[in-house]
């Protein structure tokens, strides 16, 4: 029989019942109580021993059977958060991660969604965890639905295209306004012959400053540095929509002491909700808020008492179609922005990688020198034509093989990085290219460098190497030596590498054959 503990604090004894944890066989819950222990003294964690066979655990929960369903909900919420925190709040040591399902109170799954009896409760779950979590959920929700860092990336993307459709629309309605009033004023009586006509003409007027107003600041912010625009236009635009929209609201209004139409108020909020990128909260705020001051007002129109009820459902029809749509637009442009920044990352990180296998793969890993696969990338022809002639040099270690059979192949290791420290030295202040060939042997390609210099150029790397006095006792000189062979091609054409190539090897040959330990030119 197996035993774990688990602690459930401050727990009250009262009438048994069931208790299982979903996800696993049933099991036991006894309860017990440290020796000495008291049942006033609750500072003390109680302690809950799980063994295989199903019996009792006492506990304030009875209470909730004695009362309906129906009725006793905020009471069993109650009691749930408060009474019994031990089932809500399980120690890590629980033999389980998922939910406690009560057998004896299955209403409690349709009656405390919200609280702990769920199918997927997680560990150390209580009221001001789940409280939290809710207000997190409910403030992604109605806010930036990304983390933070993608907010102000996707911000600038929203600003730069809601930046033409703002303007046009701006525009748009800055030219119907200025119609609308020229057309005002060439009415029989003028804009001033009634209160209504009156009403209309100063609503004309004022969209139609406001509008001025905001496309002069869109101006003034475009004129100045990018930062002022991505901070100040999302917030002038929800501005301008919030007042455009209780504009609507307010010609709506007027328009029922002549009729009973919701038309400008429909067509104001649904396009400024299909037109203007709104968080969901501003949204919400923005059309509800319009909503209610619609219908707090329509009564107290001439048509208002008569009509009230089919105004304030089309009115509400069309907050919610506008809210939706709104929230529609501002997924799909964070969602469209961000599947852009994720792409570009991705991108980022494949060129990243690329150049690293680049690198790694014209880089020779013990020398830290390029490779013989860069040569297929040396520019003879660009070189040539800009500074010709071209030479090279082939570097062979002297006696090399003899080295590794008499000091070992990790001190082979260490005289070939010398080496190449002594090379990458020799080219500082030169213009060419220097690889490890491969074994013992490297590769110098020097542009602008005739055979003379060449030669001179071969016999000063030799002389720094045997300087370096690499130690080495099998040898007369006591250190290590190397042999090259020198290569120049002076035609008219650019030279092929493997001419190169092959001019050097034969130079090195015979450099060899006159005893090593020197420098020798192809002829």
């Amino acid at each position: 029989m197996s035993r774990q503990t688990v602690h459930l604090k401050h727990l009250r004894v009262c009438q048994p019942f069931r208790v299982e944890f979903h996800g696993m066989p049933p099991c036991e819950i006894s309860y017990s109580r440290p020796p000495g222990l008291t049942r006033r003294q609750k500072r003390r964690p109680a302690v809950a021993s799980c063994v295989s066979r199903p019996v009792l655990l006492r506990g304030p929960i009875f209470l909730l059977y004695l009362f309906p369903c129906a009725v006793a909900t905020p009471v069993q919420c109650f009691l749930m958060y408060y009474c019994c925190p031990s089932l809500l709040c399980l120690a890590k040591s629980a033999p389980v991660s998922c939910a406690v399902k009560l057998s004896r109170a299955p209403f409690l799954h349709r009656h405390c969604g919200c609280a702990m009896i769920m199918n997927t409760l997680y560990p150390n779950n209580c009221p001001k965890w789940e409280r939290t979590m809710t207000l997190q959920k409910l403030r992604r929700w109605l806010g930036f639905p990304l983390e933070d860092r993608y907010r102000v990336h996707i911000e600038q993307d929203i600003v730069q295209s809601s930046l033409r459709p703002g303007i046009f629309s701006a525009l748009l309605i800055l030219a119907f306004q200025a119609v609308m009033m020229v057309l005002s004023l060439l009415r029989k009586g003028g804009p001033f012959a009634s209160l209504r006509r009156q009403g209309y003409w100063w609503l004309y007027v004022t969209l139609f400053s406001v509008t001025l107003l905001f496309l002069l600041l869109i101006v003034f912010l475009m004129r100045r540095r990018r930062p002022c625009l991505d901070t100040f236009f999302l917030p002038l635009q929800t501005f301008y929509t919030a007042f455009l929209c209780l504009w609507g609201t307010c010609v709506t209004l007027l328009d029922q002491f002549g009729g009973n139409s919701l038309s400008v108020f429909t067509y104001v909020t649904l396009s400024a909700a299909a037109l203007t990128v709104l968080q969901p909260w501003q949204s919400a705020l923005i059309f509800t808020g319009n909503c209610l001051f619609l219908n707090l007002l329509l009564p107290y129109t001439p048509a208002g008492p008569d009509n009230f009820y089919s105004n304030a459902v089309n009115s509400c029809f069309v907050t919610l179609g506008a809210f939706f749509i709104s929230l529609w637009f501002y997924r799909s442009k964070v969602s469209s922005r961000y599947a852009k920044i994720i792409i570009e990352q991705q991108n980022a990180d494949i060129r990243s990688m690329n150049v690293q296998l680049d690198k790694m793969a014209h880089t020779d890993e013990l020398t830290g020198m390029k490779n013989r696969r860069s040569l297929e990338r040396l520019p003879l022809d660009d070189r040539w034509n800009e500074m010709p002639p071209v030479s090279a040099m082939m570097v062979d270690i002297d006696f090399f093989k003899q080295f590794n059979d008499t000091y070992g192949h990790l001190a082979g290791d260490e005289c070939l990085q010398r080496i190449a420290a002594v090379i990458r030295q020799f080219m500082e202040g030169r213009e060419g290219v220097a690889v490890r060939f491969g074994g013992e042997e490297f590769f110098i390609c020097l542009f602008s460098c005739s055979r003379a210099q060449v030669l001179e150029a071969g016999e000063t790397l030799r002389a720094a190497v045997e300087r370096c006095g690499y130690p080495r006792g099998d040898l007369p000189q006591g250190c290590i030596t190397v042999s090259i062979g020198a290569a120049t091609t002076e035609a008219e054409n650019a030279p092929r590498l493997e001419d190169l190539l092959s001019r050097a090897d034969k130079a090195l040959y015979e450099a060899k054959h006159e005893g090593r330990n020197c420098v020798a030119a192809y002829i």
